[in-house]
């Protein structure tokens, strides 16, 4: 560090050796210029053999104006203040704390023209959990560290922490923007955070509806809610939200926006969400084949009281019941399953299942006679002689179902 100062001197030049004399001034001027530094409160460390790297250039120009006149130099009272002003920054910014954030603070407030004398990063460090925890109690966001913070939400905290320590740094409204500005961008961060959840709060936003108090954890909460009051009225049976399916999805999501936030999802659209997810469940693609879907749609149709009950597992459950009441009104054609319906037959067995589900006693007797009708123009269908195979009925009769 001596030889730096003499350098910087001119007293020799980069290759050469200084004077075993030059050397014992700068170095003992070096110890008392760190004294009064340290005494001034501008340098804590104060200890010239182990100045570390940020320090060393700053540190070696105050020397060097204490040294100048000392070697024929003319002394610069303001080149002197400056590097002390150097040090004095570079040491508040290094006692303990949180540097980054701290020179970020500074940076802000010097860039406002304030002063920041009285701060360092031990000062403006324990300044930052006290905004976090602020933040964190009034649901603006939920930060539990500097390092948790998000490069997006930095910017933020450190203009509330400038704030907090420089109070004449922003007015209230410069302070409300800042902070609506970091729910934003933070509550959508918070946990529990699932697909389901950011749907609706993606749903919300879209209808100019998204509020700092909507976050994850909020909409996560509602969810299960949502499935039991919907089980409840007997819409739809979803266990939790790893139940829900992709069909499902969209009807959920107006539906949780609208527990949310009833102002931002119209009444018909919550009602054609409920009819949807009716509609799905009936439709259950596990049970429903294309006769039970035929089926259910036809009850649609003719019989939508009858949907409260019938869903694609009851109707696939009472599918050998309306066929086995069939065959014994048809007398002579037997149909012991649903794979045996007589090509031809199904537009009117979904008819007569219908009307059988609804209880539709004309509706059946009239599906019955077009059975009867259709029976004597298929041969195919009427008993045989000789079974060679095929399945009897309950009465022991056979029958051909090509």
């Amino acid at each position: 560090m001596a030889a730096a100062a003499l350098r910087d001197l001119l007293v020799l030049d980069a290759a050469d050796t200084p004077a075993h004399e030059d050397m014992a001034v700068a170095t003992a001027r070096a110890g008392t210029v760190a004294a009064e530094l340290v005494a001034r409160r501008i340098w804590a460390a104060g200890d010239p053999d182990a100045i570390g790297d940020d320090c060393f250039e700053p540190f070696v120009a105050v020397v060097v104006e204490h040294l100048r006149a000392q070697f024929g130099g003319q002394d610069n009272p303001q080149a002197r203040a400056d590097a002390e002003g150097r040090l004095a920054r570079i040491d508040r910014l290094s006692r303990g704390g949180t540097p980054g954030l701290a020179a970020a603070v500074l940076e802000r407030l010097e860039s406002l023209g304030l002063s920041t004398e009285a701060l360092d990063a031990t000062a403006i460090g324990a300044i930052v959990p006290q905004v976090l925890a602020d933040l964190a109690a009034r649901r603006i966001a939920a930060i539990a560290a500097e390092g948790a913070m998000s490069a997006a939400q930095r910017p933020h905290i450190v203009t509330l922490v400038a704030a907090r320590a420089q109070p004449k740094a922003y007015d209230a409204a410069a302070i409300a923007l800042v902070e609506g500005q970091l729910a934003e961008l933070t509550r959508r961060d918070r946990t529990p955070a699932s697909g389901l959840a950011k749907a609706v709060l993606e749903r919300l936003d879209a209808a100019g509806a998204g509020t700092a108090a909507i976050d994850y954890a909020a909409v996560a909460g509602a969810v299960q809610g949502v499935l039991d009051e919907l089980a409840a009225r007997r819409i739809v049976a979803i266990a939790d939200e790893a139940a829900v399916s992709g069909a499902q999805t969209p009807a959920l999501v107006t539906l949780i926006a609208a527990r949310m936030l009833p102002r931002a999802v119209d009444p018909a659209a919550v009602q054609a969400a409920e009819q949807a997810l009716s509609d799905i469940a009936r439709l259950d693609r596990s049970v429903a084949t294309a006769l039970v879907r035929g089926i259910l749609g036809r009850l649609r149709l003719s019989y939508p009281q009858a949907l409260a009950v019938a869903d694609a597992q009851f109707v696939a459950d009472a599918m050998q019941d309306i066929l086995d009441d069939l065959s014994a009104r048809l007398e002579n054609v037997y149909i012991p399953d649903v794979d045996s319906v007589p090509q031809g037959w199904t537009a009117e067995l979904t008819r007569f299942a219908a009307a059988s589900i609804a209880g539709d006693r004309d509706g059946m007797a009239a599906s019955e006679r077009q059975f009867k009708l259709m029976a004597a123009k298929a041969p195919s269908l009427l008993p045989l002689e000789d079974p060679d195979g095929d399945r009897a009925d309950p009465g022991g009769h056979f029958w051909d179902y090509r």
